[in-house]
């Protein structure tokens, strides 16, 4: 057994993730396998099991893929492979094929340079301090008999359950699709072929490179070339997916874009009229809309802590069936399993258009609307993201101040709040803030520029 770990970088909060070639190798694919064997035998012992594979466009991804199912099937694991698809394609198989795992090789909306590994085992996320204790496993011996290899295309069994999102809505609209180049493509042919409306396809190539535009719907830049295509071709709608297709960007048929935390209370409103007096879940850089919208539509409004996989948990936790975050992540537990899928929630979105028989546009224009910075990204040193946020903690207790700590800090008062937290992708302090006009807009940001400068020491300038 070769002697190998992880570089302590790559262990991310959701996943496992770095640079190709810099501090990610086809070592870690081999190691991930001997893991995997591992953790199987302390948690699974004495059964067969079969890991289901699904990998994206990346350059890395071929030689990150071979390698792992070699390292699979040398530990006694079987593989059924899915080929090159998107993580909910994965997230699907998790469900409904004989499996007790699942890799997804990707990055998601990284740079071209990135890969990693996004890891399901025994329907469990490995994340978080779980995947620290994963990393951690034993390594064990090699059995004598090596694991089976089977290939399994389920991109029709895939659609067929996913277009069930649409129920049963009557209207065809014009959509305009940016695929990013990214690994939902795979599946533009099976939208035209089972979704109702007509459909105009951008980027729907898988290339590597991402040569249009980076592989991040969150990002207003990365949708100018859908904005154009919706103006122009006249289309109700346009939907945009990220690297590896959990995730889902939206603009309206002005060409505006939707931000993910309106967007989320659009059809955590919508759900409720379905599910009344349920709880709904935002991740905590959501809008005061959220709260008071869910609230004002006899919901259960609560905020929890950023990130799919943490999300995924708080789910099970509270037993909501609706959650979405800021990031585009979106998840249905009523009529489908839970997990993130970018083209199950755009038709959970054109079902919402239909039976409200409203436009995009006029719905998010019927919701309140707030002053607000956009999320605000701050590089700062190694493990600094984390320690400033404890220092701004210290303050707010030193001034007797009450917040919440459920991710971050985030500080409420009547004229409106503040966010930082640690980015968990990255060494980014991530700030956002509302006011509830733009006065208190103001106020919020002179209150957080204020505690941050102290936190940070003067070690970096704010221009918020």
């Amino acid at each position: 057994m070769t002697d190998l770990s992880f570089h302590p970088s790559i262990l991310r909060a959701y996943d496992i993730r770095g640079t190709f070639g810099e501090n990610l190798f086809p070592q870690d694919a081999t190691l991930l396998g001997q893991k995997i064997a591992a953790y199987f035998k302390r948690y699974h012992p004495s059964k067969t099991c079969t890991m289901g594979i699904v990998r994206d466009g990346r350059h890395s991804s071929p030689a990150l893929h071979k390698v792992l199912i070699e390292s699979l099937l040398c530990q006694g694991i079987h593989v059924l492979d899915f080929g090159v698809g998107p993580s909910p394609l994965g997230y699907y198989a998790s469900f409904f094929e004989k499996i007790e795992g699942l890799v997804v090789i990707t990055a998601s909306h990284n740079p071209k340079q990135d890969n990693g590994f996004k890891i399901l085992l025994l329907g469990q996320n490995i994340c978080g301090d779980a995947l620290h204790a994963f990393a951690s496993l034993p390594a064990c011996p090699s059995p004598e008999e090596k694991g089976h290899y089977h290939a399994k295309n389920i991109f029709e069994d895939y659609i067929q359950h996913t277009r069930q999102a649409l129920a049963k809505t009557a209207t065809k609209l014009r959509v305009a699709w940016d695929f990013g180049h990214g690994a939902m493509s795979v599946l533009a042919p099976y939208i035209k072929k089972y979704i109702p409306g007509e459909h105009f396809f951008l980027c729907e190539t898988l290339n590597g490179d991402f040569p249009s535009h980076e592989p991040d719907p969150t990002v207003e830049k990365n949708l100018a070339l859908l904005k154009e295509c919706v103006v122009s071709k006249g289309c109700a709608i346009g939907f945009a997916f990220d690297g590896d297709g959990d995730r889902l960007g939206v603009v309206d048929h002005t060409g505006a874009m939707i931000a993910g935390d309106r967007l989320v209370t659009l059809l955590g409103a919508h759900f409720l009229k379905n599910q009344p007096g349920t709880t709904v879940l935002a991740d905590i850089k959501s809008s005061m809309i959220f709260k008071e919208v869910i609230e004002k539509n006899g919901g259960v409004p609560l905020l929890t802590r950023s990130g799919h996989s943490f999300i995924k948990t708080k789910m099970k936790e509270t037993g909501a069936l609706f959650a979405g975050e800021m990031s585009g992540h979106l998840f249905f537990a009523d009529e489908n399993k839970g997990y993130d899928d970018g083209l199950y929630a755009a038709l959970r979105v054109l079902r919402m258009l239909d039976e409200m028989q409203m436009s995009l546009h006029e719905l998010n224009n019927a919701l309140p609307s707030y002053d607000a910075t956009p999320e605000i990204k701050l590089s700062v040193e190694v493990g600094e993201n984390f320690a400033t946020v404890e220092r701004v903690k210290k303050d707010l207790i030193h001034q007797q101040k009450s917040f919440s700590e459920e991710d971050g800090v985030r500080f409420e008062t009547d004229k409106g709040w503040w966010l930082i937290r640690a980015s968990n992708t990255g060494n980014h302090l991530i700030v956002r803030m509302e006011g509830r006009t733009q006065d208190d807009l103001e106020v919020m940001k002179a209150d957080c520029k204020s505690i941050l400068k102290k936190a940070l020491n003067g070690t970096i300038t704010l221009e918020f």
